[in-house]
């Protein structure tokens, strides 16, 4: 467990994002362990294996982004694993499920404003973040 957080204080750019990593870790609803690789595409995923269930965020991806946008990030794919998504169980909208859940935690974390501020840092695809903020409604 210490050289796995030793890995992530190396590779995360935040210092404070991995603070709060180490204390919130169980934040997915269970114990996931959070990797930082070389990713690219996409930059963030889960996976599951014998060795346990895993969120990679790729480096690269995580040195451009602030700390809110990381958690939101972080968030996602927490909803990813809350809903159980795999490649047995693979709705079509789980993207939008696991958006829902990113925003209901980010809002509970750190308010409804910075939610806002942090979609739009996010832009990726039009649209998303009116779907996201839907969520709350």
């Amino acid at each position: 467990m210490y050289k796995l957080i030793l890995l992530l204080f190396l590779l995360i750019p935040s210092v404070a994002f991995s603070m709060s990593l180490y204390k919130l870790n169980g934040q997915c609803g269970k114990h996931v362990r959070v990797v930082s690789t070389f990713l690219s595409n996409p930059p963030a995923a889960t996976y599951i294996n014998d060795q346990g269930e895993f969120i990679v965020m790729d480096a690269n991806f995580m040195r451009q982004q602030t700390d809110r946008a990381i958690w939101f990030v972080f968030f996602h794919e927490c909803g990813h694993r809350v809903n159980k998504h795999s490649k047995w169980f693979n709705p079509p909208n789980k993207e939008d499920v696991a958006d829902c859940y990113a925003a209901h935690r980010f809002v509970t974390t750190f308010g409804y404003s910075e939610l806002k501020k942090t979609l739009l840092e996010l832009q990726n695809e039009p649209g998303r973040d009116k779907r996201i903020l839907s969520c709350l409604q």
